[in-house]
This record gives structure tokens, sequence and C-alpha cells, in this order.
């Protein structure tokens, strides 16, 4: 049973700007540590794909970033066959246990912007 539908799309541009202001500021609000070794010398790209992943996901869970959801209790990684994968720490860890059992993430990139969508399943 799917508990939890969320989607985002994020204009690279616009990380691109705030990369510029705030750089490791921002990388440091939204990743976790592990996710800041694979952020290193990446393009705003990349980033703009990571944060709408996390934006859907916090969506999914029915809350959107808050202090019982930040974004770096959820982390995106790429499993070995390059397909990310999304998992939760921390706070959103209880909030994504309580609410589903799977999350499912798909990342796709566009000329100028990023879309994220993810499913949850109990």
């Amino acid at each position: 049973m799917i508990t939890g539908i969320g989607i985002d799309i994020t204009k690279h541009v616009r990380i691109a700007e705030i990369l510029a202001r705030h750089g490791d500021g921002f990388r440091k609000r939204i990743y976790s540590a592990r996710e800041l070794k694979d952020a290193v010398d990446r393009p705003a790209e990349f980033h703009a794909g990571r944060w709408a992943a996390k934006e859907a996901a916090a969506k999914a869970l029915g809350c959107g970033f808050c202090a019982k959801c930040p974004p770096n209790e959820i982390i995106i990684t790429n499993g070995k066959d390059g397909s990310p994968k999304i998992r939760f720490v921390g706070k959103a860890k209880k909030l994504f246990e309580h609410k589903a059992k799977h999350a499912f993430v798909s990342i796709s990139h566009e000329q100028e912007s990023a879309v994220a969508m993810v499913i949850m399943e109990k």
C-alpha cells in the first residue's frame, strides 16, 4: 500500500546561485557527512537533483522540511548500479518508520531543471 508520494522540481540556476552565496554552509545544512563526500566538486545540476529528491521525500513524509525532518537526515546515495537510493536517519527515520517500510526515489535532469519523485509504501 502506498503511504506517501512526493515530487519536486528545482532549477539548476537557483541552486548555483545558492552555492555561490552560501557554499559550504548550504552543503553542510542539507547533506549528511557521507553525502558531503559525494558532493565535493560536483556541478549545480548534481546538487539540484539531490535537493529535489530531499524535498520530494519530505513531502512524501507529509511534513516538508522542519525540525522533525531536516534535509541532512534524508540521505540520497547511489546504488552499485548507479540508481539513486534513499534512507533516513535521526528524527526523519522515526517519521519514516511510522509512515512506511520502503521508499523509492527517482531523479531526472533536463537542460535547466532536476526533478525527483519519492514513493513510500508499507
